[in-house]
């Protein structure tokens, strides 16, 4: 048998504990860059901002391309079978091979076309790491088993090995990009 990835980490809580972890992790999604995003204009300027947005829009649309419905899809094939153990199994290994495959489709596309035509080049190729980040995107299974909690956590781990604090300069900004793909 082959094992479900995380299956003793995730443990199913109760309705509303995974209620109220959902809506932490989508307030801290969409109050991430309204925090941050006044500081690094006033750091930055108006040059260097547009060649951040400029970068991190163009590998968002390969994020976007690489996990194409596989977040809807995972998590209601998840929650579908969450009782039936191999049968959760046999679905999480598919759904994951098909994102792993669009992932590498989608990451070497991304690469070839930062090596052949980038405007930005050194910037594009550190988003690059924001392309590759979508192989380990595995929330639709923690979110189809009701386990909001392991998401929050492992967020919260996440911002725990990070500086403290955002880049004071422009030159700085490169610890802001390592950042960006787990935000």
């Amino acid at each position: 048998r082959r094992p479900v990835f995380g299956e003793k980490l995730i443990a199913t809580g109760s309705r509303k504990s995974n209620i109220l972890f959902t809506a932490i992790y989508r307030c801290v999604v969409i109050l991430t860059p309204l925090i941050t995003s006044p500081y690094l204009s006033r750091v930055l300027g108006a040059g260097k901002l547009g060649m951040y947005a400029y970068s991190e829009s163009f590998a968002t649309y390969f994020v976007l391309f690489s996990l194409m419905g596989v977040n809807d899809y995972g998590n209601r094939r998840v929650a579908q079978v969450k009782g039936n153990r191999e049968e959760l199994s046999d679905n999480f290994w598919q759904i994951y091979y098909m994102q792993f495959l669009l992932t590498a489709l989608m990451a070497v596309v991304y690469f070839v076309y930062v090596l052949l035509h980038s405007k930005y080049f050194g910037l594009q190729l550190v988003f690059g790491i924001y392309v590759l980040s979508s192989f380990f995107e595995i929330s639709w299974f923690a979110f189809g088993k009701h386990s909001c909690h392991f998401v929050c956590h492992f967020i919260k781990q996440l911002f725990n090995f990070m500086p403290p604090s955002l880049p004071p300069n422009p030159v700085q900004l490169g610890v802001y990009y390592f950042k960006k793909p787990f935000i």
